[in-house]
């Protein structure tokens, strides 16, 4: 029997032998991977990039199978100067199966890297003069040629795009038709897109000009993420994040027109500039912010619409309206309340406050419908602006010339309602509470406080 030491050693020497053999078989191994990285890499940059071209018509077939449009690329050439080639597509152009034109690019650059090649997509995509027509339905649906873009729609497109790490086009025009408002066609020039996009994240900024209006700025930003186990970054439905935007030089009838084209009707107008941010959850919004600061607004009466012509008397004028309205969800519903919200009205001699004004309901489009809640609270409120107000906005409301007659002045504080429906198309059970909670001076005789002087927005945090 040999002696512990000599067996030992012998063990060490055939752990050794085994490292040995193992190291050196990982080391050939890495040699043969660098020899045909550079095997590939001298082929690719030695004898196709040159002839990259004869790719195109390739290149074009896999392109339409994938868009289901009729791409055609005028030219193809490509940058060998670094380790990942540089694609240079110019004359780029797209056809619906009817040949109408889809989109143009004047130039495109895409290239690769390390990352992109393993998550199957690419690294940059670089567009310049990109003209994209779009078209809005009757149902309401954005439509790209036959792509449908939307919250909830899933393809393989969107997801491929949404790989991509960072995306930027320069130079873009967007015209689109409305079939759903048959409104004129819509027109966006000189916009800027950049797109950055990561494991789980989708971050947007966007610089363009509201539709039709040259001279209105528009940017938007978004930050967006993605579930950690989601399998289609292009899902928009599953998508988190904020979004913030802001407008200046906004004339309000033409971008209500885009916006509420039922709101249109009313005449309203007005210019100014307004700033909203949103919350985003799972593709939904929650809570909503919107400042704003308007000059020069005008609009019908709200008791004029139902009213004869004879009757009709002048629309209302308001010099300015600036402040904040917040809304988030409630219940099954939505919450609106007001924050800092003045406005100035032609022939009053201060400024109305509408601070503190909060409004609940359920179902904010059928709120006397069976089952529909609501809550209405108003914290501060001058009793002399009531009567005007109601001139104002409901000339013909047979309570205006009630109110007028009533001479009310001081001041309401903390005043609540609420309000159920039992069944549908009767009139609401009204349940007052803390109907004039701390309104000691309800009815007195003292000359409500001054309006403080018009102030701007508080700033936003996006």
């Amino acid at each position: 029997m040999p002696p512990p030491e000599i067996d030992n050693t012998a063990r060490s020497l055939r752990l050794w032998r085994w490292v040995s053999s193992v190291s050196g078989f990982l080391l050939w191994l890495c040699i043969a991977f660098w020899l045909l990285a550079l095997v590939i890499f001298s082929v690719v940059h030695a004898l196709i990039l040159p002839r990259i071209d004869v790719l195109r018509p390739s290149i074009e077939r896999q392109a339409s199978e994938a868009l289901g449009l009729q791409v055609h690329i005028d030219t193809l050439d490509a940058d060998t100067s670094g380790i990942w080639p540089a694609l240079h597509l110019q004359g780029v152009s797209a056809l619906d199966p009817h040949a109408k034109p889809v989109l143009s690019i004047n130039s495109a650059w895409v290239s690769l890297s390390w990352a992109s090649v393993l998550r199957r997509s690419l690294d940059h995509l670089d567009v310049e003069g990109l003209h994209l027509n779009a078209r809005l339905d009757e149902q309401g649906q954005w439509w790209v040629g036959d792509i449908r873009i939307g919250a909830g729609t899933q393809s393989a497109v969107s997801d491929t795009f949404f790989k991509i790490h960072s995306f930027t086009s320069h130079n873009t025009q967007i015209t689109w038709i409305d079939d759903f408002h048959h409104h004129e066609s819509g027109l966006m020039e000189g916009l800027s897109l950049d797109i950055q996009n990561g494991l789980l994240s989708h971050n947007f900024t966007l610089d363009t000009n509201m539709p039709n209006s040259p001279g209105t700025p528009l940017s938007v930003r978004a930050q967006m993420h993605q579930p950690l186990l989601s399998l289609h970054p292009g899902e928009w439905s599953q998508w988190s994040g904020q979004v913030y935007a802001q407008a200046q030089n906004v004339e309000l009838s033409t971008l209500l027109k885009y916006l509420s084209p039922s709101a249109s009707t009313l005449g309203v107008a007005g210019t100014g500039w307004l700033r909203f941010w949103s919350e985003v959850n799972l593709g939904s919004p929650t809570t909503q912010v919107l400042d704003v600061s308007l000059s020069n607004v005008k609009s019908q009466p709200l008791a004029q619409l139902s009213a004869p012509s004879s009757a009709q008397k002048a629309g209302l004028v308001l010099d300015s309206v600036h402040g904040r309205l917040r809304s988030k969800p409630w219940k099954t519903g939505r919450e609106w309340e007001t924050e800092s919200l003045e406005v100035e009205v032609a022939g009053q001699p201060k400024a109305w406050d509408l601070s503190h004004l909060r409004l609940r309901l359920t179902d904010p489009e059928h709120p006397w419908s069976g089952g529909a809640q609501g809550e209405i609270n108003i914290g501060q409120v001058f009793l002399d602006n009531v009567a005007p107000m109601a001139e104002k906005l409901a000339p013909q409301h047979p309570l205006t010339p009630i109110l007028w007659g009533l001479n009310l002045k001081g001041e309401l504080k903390d005043f609540s309602a609420a309000w159920s429906s039992s069944k549908p198309a009767t009139p609401p059970t009204l349940k007052m509470g803390d109907l004039l909670n701390g309104a000691k001076q309800l009815l007195s005789a003292s000359t409500p406080a001054d309006v403080s002087e018009k102030q701007s927005p508080p700033p936003l945090v996006c």
